[in-house]
């Protein structure tokens, strides 16, 4: 005969737990009980009879999706883990991926690393997920641009991938150019450098892109140096070993208040007709060595001037950078036209508005010479208080700072030009790296016109430049 299966009926059930309840209740109060007559158990529960013991330790939280793309640090692994949550993830936690990804291979050695993972599944899996969620109206500019300038760091071909490139474009034209009322010239730079690295065509730009671009009194001139006679004759002329073995590099005291004195964090030198001060510091006038001579001739044929001075930096790692400043001089010894060469590592270059800032942050000393910054972790109070100046509200709630700034990351041949009004108008400064571990030697060579080489045009823009800085003292002195 077949075992019948035996159900519980619900008055069963609550006697076994009320029991159940009455075993715990004589099992707490036996142990009271065992306290103060030892040797004698009252009562001891059913080897099967367990008391659940409750941790006072708080358990593991669980990582959303986004805090395990946040939480990943190399760029591949923030690439597998926004592509496997890449369904629960938002537009700005892809675009924010994408960035963070470009400025973690930004770096020449990581070329190769770079060209793998574009073309890595996972990678060509992200980007039209990205692009479908930031190509919308309600997509937030700041994830457009971030989505953007990741893209340009990592070097995408967008040329040769016409799906790819026709999408871009298309963000350009419709939903960009849409907002353009709405951007900051610093938005407006920055997309038009991300265009750029693009190799894309520039007339395709929206028209007011270009018409805010082209009055701005600076320009990034991206591989400037690479052309000419071939690729591999630039790279021999930039090479960082071989400049730093001809220049006479050197490590000078400066002078930041009359009662205060710091050695440089970087090296420098100078070569040109005349002498140049800077911080309490004197740097005499030397010959151009050959190499310097040569990219000085270089650079004479894509800007169309001719420079006769150079100051060297070297920034010897990622962890040494330079503030916020204006050149030293210009209108009295050298004309309005500067270029700075990049050679070695990757790094942030940035502009900002001195109107804007400079009163609060800089005050009148910071603006007459050459800023020094020390490495990373020095002069945080100088940084503090660049935080707190750039806490306005902007555009869709953005901080003033990149609402206001100008920021490029300048690479290898790469020439930031600034001419005109532009040392009169806006500081400029280097940044410490982001990865500093990952980033080696860079160096600038910031090459100077003498009066004597200015063009007419030149002159008139020394006068203007006179005058606006006399029109700013007699401003300034009846405030």
């Amino acid at each position: 005969m077949a075992r019948q299966s035996r159900i519980r009926s619900p008055n069963h059930t609550i006697s076994a737990l009320a029991l159940r309840h009455v075993a715990v209740l004589l099992f707490l109060l036996s142990r009271q009980i065992n306290a103060f007559l030892p040797g004698h158990v009252l009562f001891r529960p059913p080897s099967s009879f367990h008391i659940p013991v409750v941790s006072s330790r708080p358990s593991t939280p669980v990582e959303t999706p986004a805090q395990r793309v946040q939480h990943a640090l190399a760029p591949e692994d923030i690439l597998s883990n926004a592509v496997m949550n890449m369904k629960y993830l938002k537009a700005g936690h892809l675009a924010t991926a994408v960035l963070r990804i470009g400025k973690g291979l930004l770096q020449p050695k990581e070329a190769t690393r770079r060209k793998d993972l574009r073309e890595s599944q996972g990678f060509q899996t992200l980007l039209p997920q990205t692009l479908d969620l930031i190509s919308t109206t309600s997509a937030s500019t700041v994830h457009i641009l971030d989505f953007l300038l990741g893209l340009a760091l990592l070097d995408y071909p967008l040329c040769s991938e016409f799906p790819t490139r026709h999408r871009v474009e298309q963000l350009y034209q419709s939903i960009l150019a849409a907002r353009a009322n709405e951007l900051s010239p610093g938005d407006i730079s920055s997309l038009v450098w991300c265009w750029r690295k693009f190799h894309l065509d520039v007339e395709r730009l929206p028209p007011h892109f270009i018409e805010v671009t082209s009055a701005l009194p600076f320009r990034v001139l991206i591989g400037a140096l690479s052309g000419g006679d071939g690729a591999s004759e630039s790279a021999e002329l930039l090479d960082l070993a071989a400049l730093r073995a001809e220049i006479d590099l050197q490590r000078d005291t400066i002078q930041l208040s009359p009662h205060k004195t710091v050695d440089e964090s970087r090296l420098t030198a100078w070569q040109g007709t005349q002498p140049f001060f800077y911080s309490g510091k004197e740097m005499p006038a030397r010959e151009m060595t050959a190499r310097v001579a040569r990219i000085r001739d270089r650079l004479a044929v894509v800007t169309g001037v001719y420079y006769d001075c150079v100051l060297i930096n070297l920034y010897e790692t990622g962890k040494v950078g330079m503030r916020y400043h204006v050149d030293p001089d210009q209108g009295i010894y050298f004309s309005t036209n500067t270029v700075v060469v990049s050679v070695g590592d990757t790094r942030e270059f940035c502009l900002r508005s001195i109107a804007e800032e400079v009163e609060e942050e800089v005050g009148p000393k910071g603006i007459r010479g050459e800023g020094e910054k020390g490495s990373a972790g020095a002069d945080k109070s100088h940084r503090k208080s660049q935080d707190r100046s750039a806490s306005a509200k902007t555009v869709e709630g953005r901080k003033g700072k990149r609402a206001t700034h100008h920021r490029f990351f300048v690479a290898q041949s790469d020439a930031v030009e600034m001419t005109r009004e532009c040392q009169w108008r806006y500081q400029h400064a280097v940044k410490v790296c982001e990865h500093a571990e990952d980033a080696g030697a860079r160096m600038s060579l910031v090459f100077k016109q003498t009066l004597d080489g200015a063009t007419q045009d030149e002159r008139y823009w020394i006068a203007t430049y006179l005058s606006m800085k006399d029109e700013g003292k007699r401003t300034a002195g009846s405030i």
